[in-house]
């Protein structure tokens, strides 16, 4: 087992992101010059133009995307609390913000469908302004997966405020998401988090980071003879991947090794992502309570022919 979720990115993929955020920067001064204006002025009403930078897609987002370009679908919320939405997105993308009003930014995977079900795939995100970094010449948000678990909990603390939309605004106005976010990339189990229960402590100014709240998790094991759908055998061998790149990837023993497999999981249904197909392991009381394999309807060559 491996944490797919704490490789570093590579330094192509991350000389690329810097110069996708230098050509954001330089189209909207490009665009203020040819207004004849200054950046500040390029703000039209309370609106801020932003460059959203996606990272490197997942090995899961990879797979489930078929052979087309991974692809995104990004949303926010204006100051009233309406849900703003854009499908489609590749790496690098611009939306206008409403200025110095918070709200998070989140990117869901997109899938090309080759399952009957569709398993969710952790965001990426930001909380804007908290992570907008602004320079000369614009403002860029760098969207990653620890920060998505941040934005998450961002979003319910706006959306579960008794006092509605402006009133959990205002609360989270006021919170720490850098300390938020440190205290989840420190944590054991970043995966895990319990996005109710840290946006309720928030709301009820009783949240402390050092006590940032995870699921339980145990060491399931298991048999491959468990499943109630057997994993076929070109799938053996195989490693399968996590819906958030933060938790631990799983690989299942070839035919000639153990016949049993061992993660550590919380409570629920988890998901792995394979070449052949997904894994859903049902956990309860500390144990497998339910396996199965589900092949792809269709593979990515019958994606490539479509």
């Amino acid at each position: 087992m491996h944490k797919t979720g704490k490789n570093n990115k590579n330094s192509l993929h991350a000389q690329g992101k810097r110069e996708a955020g230098a050509l954001c920067i330089a189209i909207t001064v490009a665009v203020a010059l040819i207004a004849g204006c200054s950046w500040q002025a390029a703000s039209i009403g309370h609106k801020v133009a932003v460059c959203i930078l996606l990272p490197e897609p997942s090995p899961a987002h990879r797979i489930l995307a078929g052979t087309g370009d991974p692809v995104w679908t990004i949303r926010w919320y204006d100051r009233d609390g309406n849900c703003q939405v854009l499908e489609h997105c590749p790496g690098t993308v611009h939306i206008e913000l409403e200025a110095e009003s918070l709200t998070p930014i989140l990117a869901e995977p997109e899938q090309s469908g080759m399952l009957l079900t569709t398993p969710q795939l952790a965001p990426v995100g930001a909380v804007y302004p908290t992570h907008a970094e602004e320079g000369f010449t614009g403002t860029v948000l760098d969207l990653t997966y620890t920060a998505g678990t941040t934005a998450l909990i961002a979003e319910r603390t706006l959306r579960n405020a008794r006092g509605g939309f402006k009133d959990g605004q205002s609360i989270a106005s006021h919170f720490n998401w850098f300390r938020l976010e440190n205290r989840i990339r420190e944590s054991k189990q970043p995966a895990f988090i319990d996005i109710d229960s840290c946006a309720a402590e928030i709301l009820d100014g009783t949240f402390r980071a050092s006590d940032c709240a995870a699921f339980k998790t145990s060491i399931v094991r298991a048999r491959l003879e468990d499943f109630l759908i057997p994993i076929p055998e070109q799938a053996l061998g195989d490693c399968f991947f996590p819906a958030n790149p933060l938790a631990e990837s799983l690989t299942i023993p070839g035919s000639d090794q153990s016949r049993e497999i061992a993660v550590e999981l919380p409570a629920g249904t988890n998901v792995f992502i394979g070449a052949h197909g997904v894994l859903y392991v049902c956990v309860g009381n500390s144990h497998a309570e339910l396996l199965f394999f589900s092949p792809f309807l269709r593979t990515p060559m019958d994606t490539e022919e479509n």
